[in-house]
């Protein structure tokens, strides 16, 4: 039998990034993507957000625009607007309000888990 430990919004990991994070920032650490709930040098553990929210995120220029529904990635260290090469350019949102401008503020809808544990 067990207990409870958490919701599943949040997972405690330890910032091996290789630098700092800061608070809000989209980071994989650990092998899991999700968003800094604080300030973390590299070796502290931090709680990522992992549940899936709407958020107002920077989206790279991307020529027309986003329109709702769009896919949006995540590179390992940046949004991207198509999937690549690098082993963590894999979807993590879709876009829930346009963005006519060539890049600029966008919401998303992240997806819960969108790469939690991938290698």
């Amino acid at each position: 039998m067990g207990h409870k430990i958490s919701d599943g919004n949040s997972l405690v990991v330890t910032n091996d990034s290789g630098g700092a994070v800061s608070k809000d920032d989209p980071v994989v650490l650990q092998g899991v993507f999700g968003f800094a709930d604080a300030d973390a040098a590299n070796g502290a553990r931090v709680s990522l957000s992992i549940a899936q929210e709407e958020r107002e995120v920077q989206l790279p220029a991307k020529s027309g625009g986003y329109a709702v529904g769009d896919l949006v990635y995540f590179d390992g260290s940046a949004f991207d607007d198509v999937a690549g090469g690098a082993p963590w350019d894999v979807p993590v949102g879709t876009v829930s309000r346009a963005v006519v401008a060539a890049g600029g503020f966008g919401w998303m809808i992240f997806h819960a888990g969108a790469f939690a544990g991938r290698a």
